[in-house]
């Protein structure tokens, strides 16, 4: 096809339409209906940002889109021959699309072209949409809020299952909740609470990483954004995904508004709970909410109620993890893992000024005893 024939073919699309919101795709169209230095330039700056080859380039936009297919396919919906037989043109055309010749618009070769089977790997794309998903889901898999937004965490947080060091038990509880969550069970919301530094936002996060591939994406929510939490769940309860709705942190003064809407969301509101996703909170507090003297003045009376509103706030997550500061044996044997991952062996001396370090820090955590072999590798540098 020559460009005008080219830009007519996109222009056209149904089915696969939103890749016309695409970036690349846009400068490309440009460039088509109007071809000069300025957009042939402009274009191939935003191909270069996925390579220089265009059919990959564009195969990627075409698998990663939120299409109508995709969510057809994602929701178990049927879809109509004439749908299936119109996506199969759109598909032709784009790959025609895609094996445009640089030498079209530039003297030099400018990027590489492939002959790419676009439908039969679209196709296969479709068969794992689950785990994959489509659109925003399928590029990231950390996600915060802006507004009622969900966007992509700017700074993902890479942290894995081998960089966990002891808490085993509390970890496997943990895994096989998100495992439910994956085969379609209802999860049990989770609370991790417990002593700081322990690990417990890191394992949430590995977890996350590690069943990414599966089709889990983690959604950090902040506390003045509770409220949100049911919109967040419509919103996508249609993915084919499974989120875990994470809060990190979590603590209320009792007149804080945010109680009443997290005892809302965990129990008792109107709105059902999409079977996709559980919420996870991290504490150093069991019952999440700072107790004043307040609270145990007033008669008998009073603190029982005061005391029972509290505990209803914990009670109502269906599985409660706790995470207590290691014993010395328990801390040495973390110490020497996180030792052993930088190939650092731990002296006996080493030992005790790593038991000295921590009463510094204010007692034995994970997180101290990997402060203190990041201390040792300054030293050695």
């Amino acid at each position: 096809m020559n460009c005008y024939e080219t830009a007519k073919g996109l222009r056209s699309l149904a089915v696969f339409r939103c890749i016309l919101n695409n970036d690349m795709i846009k400068a490309f169209l440009e460039l088509c209906e109007a071809p000069d230095e300025d957009r042939l330039g402009a274009f191939t700056e935003k191909l270069y940002q996925k390579g220089d080859n265009i059919s990959r380039a564009f195969l990627e936009v075409v698998l990663l889109s939120e299409n109508l297919l995709s969510v057809k396919k994602a929701c178990d919906e049927p879809t109509s021959r004439i749908i299936l037989d119109r996506a199969s043109k759109e598909l032709e055309i784009i790959r025609k699309a895609a094996e445009t010749e640089s030498t079209a618009f530039s003297a030099f070769g400018l990027w590489k072209v492939e002959t790419l089977d676009f439908e039969k790997l679209f196709s296969e794309r479709l068969d794992d949409i689950k785990s994959t998903g489509y659109g925003v889901y399928a590029e990231n898999t950390m996600f915060t809020l802006e507004g009622k937004n969900i966007v992509p965490a700017i700074f993902k947080d890479d942290t894995t299952i081998d960089s966990l060091k002891g808490y085993e038990r509390q970890r496997l509880q943990i895994e096989n909740n998100i495992k439910a969550l994956i085969k379609g069970k209802v999860a049990a919301n989770m609370l991790l609470y417990g002593d700081s530094g322990t690990g417990k936002s890191a394992t949430i996060k590995a977890l996350a990483n590690f069943y990414a591939p599966m089709g889990v994406r983690l959604i950090e929510i902040k506390k003045s954004q509770i409220s949100e939490i049911p919109y967040i769940m419509g919103k996508v309860s249609n993915n084919p995904l499974k989120f875990i709705l994470f809060l990190d942190d979590l603590t209320f003064d009792p007149s804080d508004d945010a109680f009443g809407n997290m005892k809302a969301v965990l129990e008792g509101s109107v709105a059902a709970r999409a079977k996709n996703t559980c919420i996870c909170v991290t504490s150093n507090r069991r019952h999440l909410v700072k107790e004043t003297m307040a609270d145990r003045e007033g008669g008998d009376l009073h603190r029982r109620d005061t005391m029972e509103e509290i505990g209803a706030l914990t009670q109502r997550f269906g599985l409660s993890v706790v995470y207590e500061k290691p014993d010395r044996l328990s801390y040495i044997k973390v110490l020497t893992d996180i030792a052993a991952d930088y190939s650092i062996t731990i002296s006996e001396a080493e030992i005790k000024e790593a038991e000295a370090y921590a009463i510094s820090k204010g007692g034995r955590s994970c997180r101290v005893a990997k402060q203190y072999v990041e201390e040792l590798i300054r030293r050695m540098d």
